[in-house]
């Protein structure tokens, strides 16, 4: 499935250069641009430690002033990262320079290798004309100040697990993603409207609606964020009326827990992460026993995808165990749902890395999840298909017991062997290796 890929644009003299560079200069210079390239729901960029990432608009520069879809990409999470760790010698923090090795470049190569094309000339040519005049030498000291945007919720790319070589040991070692995330493939103010539309009828405070309509992004107003889910968590159902509000609640669910900030927020506050997580897992066993409900499974999945994404939380709902891992297996691992393949392979992967699961849940989860490959081997893509083994691996690591249940099972991954992903195969490898280690 092919992955959108969008530059995200942004002006480091924040509007000066607009509207001072007709006087200084006598030409117009729209800005002096900084970009970072958004794919897989993270944006990159070259930065203050070298190639770095935060989740979209995640920056001390905000939001962007412009955001361009440069098309989609074929390639896979783990190629992308395989690459940036090629570019890392070259895109080191002492090798940035504002006029020849910026930024720009960087995301320019970054989109080149995702599709083929450049970004646009007016942004790769930073105007050397401009910095180079007393007006861009008033500004320099300023521009250099925000040359490498660290700040906000920026993280230096060393910190992504690196893909392991296989090792001399009887144990498989993780060769996959260590954690997934789902980002959002709709807007906010699609789902603002909606909710504007049953608010009389669910009794959503009109004030919240009205703030939240003024923002682009939930992390622009923590509080009204927050007192909005608040209200929705405690008051959601999959039977509410009118018909779509369950689905139109779920959207918001995912729009909030799609926001990193607004998460490291709810993981200081134990009773409302307690309350969200225990909402979204009872929320899907009740949609999965409900006809017609795979929308709102699906969209309240991928929240609870997204809250276990950021291991801030996970000991803010240590307690949910079971309640997270009867949703797994009940309501997705085991429900013979196509449309839910990505959703359980993230899941199930984010669930394999909480700290807190027992002997019990492993012997919930490793059945299920081997039931779930076999079964549904053929409609993976390359990158669920390395989730869910990556969390295979990881679950019967943990158990002696388990591990003979999966030798049992005998499951049979020659399909995914014969891609083409190398990252693909070697888990595949991996596995082997550890089943039939004596």
């Amino acid at each position: 499935m092919p992955t959108k890929v969008q530059l995200y644009i942004y002006d480091m003299s924040m509007g000066m250069a607009a509207q001072l560079s007709p006087l200084f200069l006598g030409k117009q210079i729209d800005g002096i641009w900084h970009t970072g390239v958004v794919v897989f729901g993270r944006e990159y960029y070259f930065g203050g430690m070298g190639i770095e990432w935060c989740y979209p608009g995640g920056t001390i520069l905000g939001q962007p002033l412009k955001v361009q879809d440069m098309g989609d990409t074929h390639i896979t999470l783990d190629v992308f990262e395989e690459f940036l760790r090629g570019k890392q010698p070259r895109f080191r923090p002492e090798c940035y320079n504002l006029l020849n090795h910026n930024c720009n470049n960087f995301s320019n190569e970054i989109v080149q290798f995702l599709t083929g094309s450049p970004i646009p000339d007016y942004i790769v040519n930073l105007p050397s004309e401009a910095l180079n005049s007393p007006f861009g030498q008033q500004l320099l000291p300023f521009l250099q100040m925000l040359s490498g945007p660290s700040g906000g919720s920026a993280t230096s790319f060393d910190s992504v697990p690196k893909v392991e070589q296989p090792k001399p040991s009887t144990a498989a070692p993780e060769t996959g993603p260590e954690l997934a995330f789902l980002p959002l493939d709709f807007e906010l103010s699609v789902v603002v409207t909606e909710l504007k539309g049953i608010a009389n009828k669910v009794g959503i405070d009109q004030k919240l609606l009205d703030d939240l309509s003024a923002i682009s992004s939930l992390q622009e107003n923590p509080s009204t964020a927050m007192s909005l889910a608040k209200f929705l968590w405690e008051t959601f159902s999959c039977t509410m009326e009118p018909p779509n509000a369950a689905e139109i609640v779920a959207k918001y669910f995912l729009a909030f827990t799609s926001s990193s900030n607004l998460l490291l927020e709810l993981s200081k506050q134990q009773d409302n992460a307690t309350q969200l997580v225990s909402k979204l897992t009872l929320c899907s066993i009740e949609a999965s026993m409900c006809d017609h409900k795979e929308t709102v499974l699906k969209l309240v999945g991928t929240a609870l995808v997204n809250c276990l994404h950021h291991k801030s939380l996970h000991d803010a709902i240590k307690d949910q165990c079971d309640d997270i891992v009867q949703a797994t297996v009940n309501s997705f691992l085991l429900r013979n749902e196509p449309s839910l393949t990505g959703t359980n392979s993230a899941l199930v992967l984010n669930v394999a890395h909480i700290n807190e699961l027992t002997e019990d849940h492993l012997q919930e989860l490793v059945p299920a999840l081997l039931q779930f490959l076999q079964s549904e081997t053929a409609s993976f893509t390359d990158q669920q298909a390395l989730w869910s083994i990556s969390a295979l691996l990881k679950l019967l690591k943990q158990s002696p017991e388990m591990l003979e249940v999966a030798k049992v099972m005998s499951l049979d991954l020659t399909k995914l062997k014969s891609r083409q992903s190398e990252p693909l195969k070697k888990l595949c490898a991996d596995y082997d290796k550890l089943i039939n280690a004596t």
